[in-house]
């Protein structure tokens, strides 16, 4: 019964088909040619026979090989025998198998009634570049629903079997049509990193702040979108500025590019700061001129500095001073404190040592009471030895508060034989710190019934001051000339005797104390004499020459000298100064020195020389060292000694585990700011403490 049905429905589709397309010419032979009765049973009542359907060797062809996005495609469909016709549509399938052309015309063969055609049929390019088919299908009479629109059936295999038959187009090419308008890249901002002080870098490109830069660009086309970025960095960015440029390339091959810079800086080096110990007075034991550097109150004063650095933390341990080994006394001592931290920056603090004198009273002498001795007529003279004499010479006494009774050390400067006369006598003692003290008195011998001596009344003892530069006072000096005539003398024969004195004052008086002897004789032969003196004061004190810190030069291995114009020579040989009490600070033109043109590897002394108005001159000496750079495998014991023995000790090295390159970079740095050595103020302080001591 089912299987009737379907016969029934077949003929009676078989029928209809052939009354609506009359262009049609069945063939009788096609019935039992092809086995139509497995469909067609029993045969058609209107058809002498069935179409064939035209499944055999069709071809799809396109027009061209390469076509732009949304170009139209034109496909030639052919094959196939000539006498294939029948009641077909061809539809055109895209490559995601979408249905994009079909084929149209009364019998929607889309061509003419038999086969082959060609039949053409239009579709449109794909808008992507690439390589594409298209596809073509035939699709023939159907017994389903959608026969009238010659839709394929795809319920009923057996319909789809007899007619319907897939064929591919050749390949064929999209193409953009490609512009000369470059991708936009945008660059990110120009980025700096600051590196911690004494890093040298370089930094790799994997720091998170370099990555962030170079993730950080973009780029985009009009025709592409966003477009991926490359750049050219390197592998490690050095300290300094480095370009980095950013790429992007579009379809077309058109490349757009910008550059940003990555700046790697180095912290500068923070300067040591130094904490002075308080100032301190100490007072010198008695007698003493200075202090040792090895008192306790001092030694805990040069042990109290301390000394912090924002890189290192506390440096204290570094800490050098320019302490003397003997304090003076009645000086105040300026002591500058230098730390140096691991890349060879100094900082400097100052502070005071005043050292007190232990005041030493001077002895106190008493001179005895003046005695005259009478002797017999015509006697001329009386011996030290005689009785009176003895007892008069004896008769001196002196305390000092320190040492108490000093009589003992009195000593006297009596004459071995007293002429008749009156003599003066001078009693002087020196207690134990050298402080001495003198008075004087008179012995009078004179003649029974016989002359007496003149009495001689001396001047006050004067000070008078010398010319600049001059090392005495003529006796014409006014004043000397004053104090000169400033004796008088009587005598009791001859009344007054003033016009006969004399005196031994030289012709120059020298810079000191001038002893000048009176002298007295009356009309009887009776002679007085006596002392007093006169003060030449002002004398010219000799220039103090200060030269720079001693200098050491690091120079690249197989260097054999270095000029003197070198910059941190030249600065060495400028950091000389000097000062006279008299004539003040000295200009840098006034110092010479006796540098050579060229300075060899080792060590060079160098003489600074002042000298000052008066012609006094002075000298200081200080060495310029000229190293060479040692290998990194390569490091006598012996050159560690000599450089740890170098001025100022650590000052000379360079921190630690510092490389030759950080010891390069930091070694002119740290010879200039050697060559400062003090401020000008603490410089100026340390001049006129040496020439204070010179002077006293």
């Amino acid at each position: 019964m089912k299987k009737t049905s379907i016969l029934l429905i077949c003929f009676i589709a078989l029928m209809a088909f052939c009354i609506w397309v009359p262009n049609s010419s069945a063939k009788e032979n096609f019935y039992t040619d092809y086995s139509c009765s497995v469909c067609h049973n029993p045969a058609p009542v209107t058809c002498a026979g069935c179409h064939r359907h035209g499944t055999g060797n069709f071809t799809a062809i396109t027009n061209k090989l390469t076509y732009e996005p949304g170009e139209s495609i034109t496909v030639s469909i052919s094959g196939g025998t000539n006498d294939e016709s029948g009641w077909v549509r061809l539809i055109l399938y895209d490559q995601d198998g979408n249905e994009v052309a079909r084929s149209t015309g009364s019998s929607g063969r889309g061509g003419g009634p038999t086969f082959p055609g060609p039949i053409k049929l239009i579709a449109t390019a794909p808008t992507g570049p690439g390589i594409y088919t298209l596809s073509a299908s035939w699709y023939g009479y159907s017994t389903s629903t959608n026969a009238s629109n010659f839709e394929p059936d795809t319920t009923n295999m057996l319909a789809a079997n007899h007619g319907w038959v897939n064929i591919a187009t050749n390949e064929f090419e999209v193409v953009s049509q490609c512009d000369t308008n470059a991708p936009v890249v945008t660059a990110p901002a120009n980025m700096t990193i600051t590196l911690s002080a004494g890093n040298t870098g370089p930094l790799s490109r994997s720091d998170a702040g370099i990555q962030a830069f170079l993730d950080g660009a973009a780029a985009t086309d009009a025709e592409d979108g966003n477009l991926p970025v490359t750049n050219n960095a390197p592998n490690n960015f050095p300290v300094g500025t480095t370009p980095v440029t950013f790429f992007a390339t579009d379809g077309c091959d058109n490349q757009g590019s910008a550059t940003a810079n990555v700046t790697i800086e180095v912290a500068d080096n923070n300067l040591p700061g130094v904490t002075a110990p308080v100032p301190i007075e100490v007072t010198a034991q008695l007698c003493a001129t200075s202090i040792t550097a090895s008192d306790s109150a001092i030694a805990a004063f040069l042990k109290g500095a301390t000394a912090f650095d924002a890189e290192d933390g506390d440096v204290t341990a570094s800490i050098t001073n320019d302490a003397p080994t003997d304090f003076p006394v009645g000086t105040v001592t300026t002591v500058t404190f230098t730390a140096i931290d691991s890349l060879g920056a100094n900082g400097t603090a100052t502070a005071t040592v005043t050292v007190n004198e232990n005041p030493n009273t001077e002895p106190a002498v008493t001179a005895p009471t003046a005695i005259t001795i009478m002797v017999p007529a015509g006697t001329t003279s009386l011996t030290a030895t005689d009785t009176a004499i003895v007892d008069f010479l004896t008769g001196a006494t002196a305390t000092d508060v320190e040492n108490g009774d000093v009589t003992a050390l009195i000593t006297n400067d009596a004459p071995a034989e007293f002429l008749v006369g009156t003599t003066s006598v001078t009693f002087s003692v020196a207690d134990s710190c050298g402080v001495s003290a003198s008075a004087a008195s008179t012995v009078t011998v004179q003649e029974e019934g016989g002359n007496i001596a003149p009495v001689l009344i001396l001047p006050d003892p004067i000070t008078v001051d010398a010319q600049p530069c001059a090392s005495s006072v003529p006796v014409t000096n006014p004043a000397i000339d004053v104090f000169l005539k400033g004796a008088t003398a009587t005598d009791a024969e001859d009344d007054d005797v003033t016009a006969s004195i004399t005196n031994n004052a030289p012709a120059e008086l020298p810079i000191g104390t001038t002893p000048v002897t009176f002298s007295v004789t009356d009309s009887n032969g009776a002679t007085t004499t006596d002392v007093s003196s006169v003060v030449v004061a002002g004398a010219n004190n000799a220039p103090v020459v200060i030269g720079p810190a001693p200098l050491s030069v690091t120079v690249p291995s197989g260097t054999t000298s270095v000029p003197a114009t070198d910059t941190a020579i030249a600065a060495f040989l400028n950091g000389a100064t000097a000062a006279d009490i008299e004539d003040g600070d000295l200009p840098l033109s006034s110092i010479t020195n006796n540098t050579p043109a060229d300075f060899p590897v080792g060590s060079t002394t160098v003489t600074f020389s002042v000298t000052d108005d008066c012609g006094l001159t002075a000298t200081a000496d200080s060495t310029v060292t000229i190293k060479e750079e040692q290998t990194p495998d390569v490091e006598p014991d012996d050159e560690i000694d000599d450089e740890e023995n170098e001025h100022h000790g650590k000052n000379e090295h360079h921190g630690k585990n510092e490389h030759h390159s950080k010891n390069e970079h930091h070694e002119h740095k740290k010879n200039k700011k050697e060559n400062e050595y003090h401020s000008e103020e603490t410089r100026s302080s340390t001049k006129l403490r040496l020439l204070r001591e010179e002077d006293d």
